[in-house]
């Protein structure tokens, strides 16, 4: 069943590798959702902040994020 408004994921990553892993992975099990890649933690906060490059993302008037995940692979 397709998610009529699918939630988008933010992946925090710099290498280029770990990008089309996980990519893959979410194609392989069927997750549809967006996924905005980023390369470091600042450009993170300037994405979740609707900052900089990011300032034409439109923001929820209510940033009830569902949920977050923190990993290292390192």
């Amino acid at each position: 069943m397709k998610n009529e408004n699918p939630v988008p994921v933010l992946h925090v990553e710099s290498d280029l590798d770990d990008i089309f892993l996980l990519r893959r992975a979410f194609e392989r099990v069927g997750i549809t959702n967006p996924v905005q890649v980023v390369r470091d933690g600042a450009d993170a906060i300037a994405y979740l902040s609707g900052e900089g490059t990011y300032a034409d993302r439109a923001l929820p008037g209510n940033l009830d994020w569902p949920g977050f995940a923190f990993g290292s692979g390192r």
